[in-house]
C-alpha cells in the first residue's frame, strides 16, 4: 500500500498522499488488488492503470474543472455547455462575487431577451424571472441556479425546444379567453 500510495501521488501529480481524498486512495488500492492479497503485482497494476488512467483524479484536473464536471452530471448536460455557462456567468457577475445580484440579473435578462437599446423590461417581469432563477430565495443567484435558469429559459438543445416566450408569460398573469363566451347580436 505504501508503494502504491507513492505511485498514486506521482500519477495524480500531488506531493503528498494526504492531498488525495482518502476514499479515492482506498478505492484505487482495492480496485488494483484484484485478488485481495494485500499487494499488487505487475498484472494487477497494468489492468488497474489501463482502466483508471483517464479518471478525473488521475488526469490532474483542477478542483474547479472537477466541480464543472460534477455539475454537468447533476444537471444531465454536457461539460462543454456548463463551461459555456461559466463564461456567461462570469461576464454578468460584474463585481466578481461569485453570485449574480439583482442589478446584475436585470442587465443579464435585458441582454438575453434582446431588449432594444435604451429600453428595459418591466420591473414586474424581471422580478418574476428573478423569483424563478433564485430558487432558494437567498437574494442572489449562484452558478448552479444560473445554469438551471439559463438551460430552461434560453438554451435550445434542438429546434423543437422553445426559448422564453413572452406570450406564455402574459398568459400566466392575465387570463384572456380565446373565444368570447357571448356573441354580440
Amino acid at each position: 500500500m505504501n508503494n502504491f500510495s507513492e505511485v498514486l501521488c506521482s500519477v495524480c501529480q500531488v506531493d503528498n498522499i494526504h492531498l488525495l481524498p482518502p476514499d479515492f486512495v482506498e478505492s484505487a488500492f482495492q480496485s488494483a488488488d484484484r485478488d485481495s492479497g494485500g499487494d499488487i503485482d505487475v498484472c494487477e497494476f497494468i489492468d488497474w492503470y489501463s482502466a483508471f488512467s483517464f479518471s478525473e483524479k488521475m488526469v490532474g484536473l483542477t478542483e474547479a474543472s472537477q466541480e464543472v464536471r460534477t455539475l454537468a452530471r447533476r444537471l444531465e448536460t454536457e461539460v462543454v455547455a456548463i463551461e459555456r455557462y461559466k463564461i456567461a456567468f462570469e461576464k454578468f457577475d460584474l463585481d466578481g462575487s461569485g453570485f449574480i445580484e439583482s442589478e446584475e440579473f436585470t442587465n443579464l435578462v435585458n441582454l438575453l431577451l434582446k431588449a432594444p437599446h435604451g429600453y428595459c423590461l418591466p420591473n414586474e417581469r424581471v422580478q418574476s424571472l428573478w423569483r424563478e432563477a433564485d430558487k432558494d430565495s437567498s437574494g442572489y443567484i449562484d452558478f448552479e441556479e444560473f445554469c438551471e435558469f439559463y438551460m430552461k429559459r434560453f438554451d435550445q438543445k434542438d429546434a423543437s425546444e422553445r426559448r422564453y416566450n413572452f406570450s406564455d408569460y402574459y398568459r400566466s398573469i392575465r387570463k384572456v379567453p380565446l373565444f368570447p363566451t357571448e356573441v354580440p347580436e
